[in-house]
């Protein structure tokens, strides 16, 4: 029998025929992950490739999702076939992956990858995995179904071409229902979802393991810890420990790693908005002062003294400034007063001068007139002015 017809004989049941692997070319291995080796490559005419080797077994699945998904920023499957014993699976060759981003930084003394290019890479990365779990896709007869990656890590993240690209559909499923039945185990407990270890997947698991993903690489660390058990009971009982990311981030993050799925954003777009969202709020300067420079009390925002004692200051240590008007000075109050005694004098003295003049009218008036011999008209007769009277 000749090499071509075994390989498409053991691929058969795969859905695969005879692919010219004597085409493909492999250089060096580049990474080892759960299910299998990935190797540097090249393909017909030397374009570069990365060809992955896993066991032949269980991944049919695999190789149904890889047909039913077209997206930009997930990794373009080339090809797949069958040698020995192993599914060989050839995509694009990245650049490189967030986890060697995110060892770059560390090697320049930083905590992790910087927030902003961080947020901007997951900006591609959660467009990818919406449109995987949205409930769009066709298999066979079945319609409307959604697709979980259930692998998500840093090490799947791709950059290629100074974007971010999904890789490694190799334990995806697919999705009829927001909750189904778990199909298989537990691979990796500390980028598991509540729900795995409940013996579940939800539509929602992958934004779990997304924000798990994004702590890690923003922080160094990941908010659970410790040994399988340790882990377990860390994503099912515990609150997440989030120190290692700023507080403006912290909100949405926890939200997403909420232990109930129906509890954590709607979408992972919504959850990478939500950082951007409070990031920002979190930069707008505070409220200025009112127009008359007084400083505003923290009654005016609806807070006690705790909420403005800073970090690490004790109650006993900390005490607000009382708000008030500046003491004027003993040399100003005393000009203040004599120029008050000043008006009062003369406004007096102007109040003199229109009574007396009111008088002298009045007497002119009676001796210029006599009842008995006026002739004149009532209408030309003097009168008081009104503002006299």
């Amino acid at each position: 029998m000749k090499l071509g017809s075994a390989r498409q004989e053991t691929g058969a049941g795969l859905g695969l025929f005879d692919t010219p692997a004597r085409d493909y070319r492999p250089i060096e291995q580049i990474g080892q992950g759960d299910t299998g080796e990935v190797w540097r490559g090249e393909g017909p005419g030397g374009f570069p490739v990365a060809l992955k080797y896993v066991a032949r077994s269980g991944h049919s699945q695999t190789l149904d999702v890889a047909r039913a998904v077209r997206h930009p920023h997930i990794l373009v499957v080339l090809g797949a076939w069958v040698e020995d014993d192993h599914l060989v699976l050839t995509t694009e060759l990245a650049d490189g992956s967030l986890w060697d981003c995110y060892t770059a930084a560390r090697e320049r003394g930083l905590t992790g990858i910087d927030r902003d290019e961080l947020i901007d890479a997951f900006s591609e990365v959660v467009k990818a995995v919406d449109y995987l779990n949205y409930r769009r896709h066709n298999h066979g007869d079945r319609t409307g179904l959604g697709i979980l990656h259930r692998g998500l890590k840093p090490q799947n993240l791709m950059v290629i071409g100074g974007g971010v690209k999904v890789g490694d559909l190799g334990s995806a499923c697919w999705m009829d229902a927001a909750v189904t039945p778990l199909a298989g185990q537990v691979e990796a407990p500390a980028y598991a979802a509540p729900e795995f270890f409940l013996g579940a997947m939800s539509i929602a698991s992958d934004q779990y393991t997304l924000a798990l993903t994004y702590c890690e690489l923003r922080g160094g660390r990941l908010p659970f810890e410790g040994d399988p058990t340790a882990l377990m009971t860390g994503h099912l009982m515990h609150e997440p420990d989030l120190s290692m990311i700023s507080k403006p981030e912290r909100a949405a993050v926890a939200r997403a790693l909420s232990k109930r799925p129906d509890d954590r954003w709607p979408s992972c777009q919504a959850f990478i908005d939500a950082i951007r969202s409070d990031i920002a709020a979190a930069a707008q300067p505070p409220r200025s002062a009112s127009a008359l420079g007084v400083v505003q009390t923290s009654q005016a925002f609806d807070m006690d003294d705790d909420d403005l004692r800073p970090d690490g200051v004790s109650e006993s240590e900390f005490e607000l400034p009382s708000v008030g008007w500046p003491e004027e000075p003993v040399a100003t109050r005393r000009g203040r007063r004599m120029a008050s005694a000043l008006k009062m004098a003369s406004l007096a003295t102007v109040c003199g001068l229109l009574v007396v003049g009111r008088s002298a009218i009045l007497s002119q008036a009676s001796q210029g007139s006599d009842p008995k011999t006026d002739s004149a008209p009532a209408s030309r007769r003097l009168s008081p002015r009104p503002d006299f009277v």
